[in-house]
């Protein structure tokens, strides 16, 4: 699998609860954006072995 590194939005947010004498830090981080592809599909669908280019050929379509 390859990525964008360009991510749209990057959200991270953190707090940290007390309570008698015990303490607990959250950290939470989330990313949005980006593109994945998969190389493993594409090439399995140019070679056509790939359940999308079976039901593609089905109906007929041409790649």
């Amino acid at each position: 699998m390859l990525a964008t590194a360009t991510l749209v939005t990057t959200l991270v947010g953190g707090n940290t609860f007390s309570y008698k004498g015990v303490t607990l830090n959250a950290l939470v981080t989330g990313r949005v954006g980006g593109i994945v592809v998969s190389n493993t599909q594409a090439i399995m669908d140019a070679f056509g072995v790939s359940k999308a280019s079976a039901d593609a050929r089905d109906k007929g379509v041409c790649w």
